[in-house]
């Protein structure tokens, strides 16, 4: 059941007081889709866009200073005070406690690296991206919402006739987020120190691994994350496109070249992954403490095992 309750003395007061940092329990409605035509390194990461990396739903609790985030197999435990994000492994009762700083680093350290057919191409990449409020508002789970779109562009290395390489658009991502409009700053959230990973979107990584596995889209992705998360706004809803338009014409031409023609149905230009995700209950009511207490079976881990096994992101046989 959705439930959102606010206090009104709390909007009618936010501007005479310091920002809240109240109890507060967010469930998201997440989705993935994918295009006709994929990519092969996010092909082999979704079994050819049939297994969704994406789990179908994101809770979290918050206290004071305290996070407890569960998406799909991924659950943590995050301390604000301490800089300190423990991920939980729920099936074989074990953790692994991290410094926030150092997550990402170790994160992307667990996840297998870029197949060297394709790191010439990641280190000639380039990253370009825009931002801009688009003036559009929506009320949202009794909150107001306001949009900003942002688009990344990613170039690469192509050869042309004369041999000589040179840059060209290849890849593009566009990302839509409603931010809560800060007048509700119970809902305000603490600033995740460091950058490529987001709670508000893409909280288990599942996003960064399969994306991460194409030459610059990680990068482009983890900057439009990072700008989100500066802002400090919940997250109401958003929606992220990721397409290849400048590999249109040559997904033609080398399928004409080898005496092949795309199905009717087939468009190129369309995403080849389309996310959403949208906030659909939203409320103040008193947490638990005990949702917050890491449980007394649970032992110590390598976080590299630990991460393995819940990352639902992470590439299996």
């Amino acid at each position: 059941m959705m439930r959102t309750r606010f206090l009104p003395v709390l909007v009618v007061a936010v501007w005479a007081t310091p920002p809240l940092q109240g109890d507060v329990t967010i469930r998201s409605r997440n989705s993935i889709r994918f295009g006709a035509v994929l990519p092969g390194p996010v092909a082999q990461r979704t079994r050819n866009g049939t297994e969704s990396p994406m789990p179908d739903s994101t809770v979290r609790y918050r206290k004071g200073a305290r996070e407890y985030l569960k998406s799909g197999t991924f659950a943590c435990l995050m301390d604000f005070d301490p800089q300190t994000i423990t991920i939980l492994d729920d099936e074989h009762k074990r953790f692994a406690t991290v410094a926030m700083k150092e997550y990402a680093g170790k994160l992307a350290a667990a996840f297998p690296t870029l197949p060297p057919e394709y790191r010439m191409a990641q280190a000639g990449a380039k990253v370009s991206l825009t931002s801009r409020k688009t003036g559009r508002h929506e009320a949202m789970q009794g909150v107001e919402a306001e949009e900003t779109e942002m688009t990344g562009s990613v170039a690469l290395p192509v050869p042309a006739p004369n041999g000589e390489m040179h840059s060209e658009p290849l890849i593009q991502l566009t990302l839509q987020v409603w931010l809560a409009q800060p007048a509700v700053r119970e809902l305000t959230g603490h600033t995740w120190p460091g950058a490529g990973f987001s709670l508000s979107i893409d909280p288990a990584n599942t996003l960064g691994s399969a994306f991460g596995s194409m030459p610059g889209l990680g990068d482009a992705l983890s900057r439009m994350l990072q700008e989100v998360e500066k802002t400090g706004a919940l997250v109401l809803k958003s929606h992220l496109e990721a397409s290849l338009p400048g590999m249109a014409s040559f997904l033609q031409q080398m399928r004409r070249e080898q005496g092949q023609a795309l199905p009717d149905a087939v468009d190129v230009n369309a995403p080849f992954s389309v996310v959403d995700t949208e906030v659909v209950e939203l409320s103040t009511s008193p947490v638990d403490d005990r949702i917050f207490q890491l449980p007394a079976d649970y032992h110590a881990a390598p976080f590299e095992e630990v991460v393995k096994s819940v990352m639902p992101g992470y590439p299996r046989s």
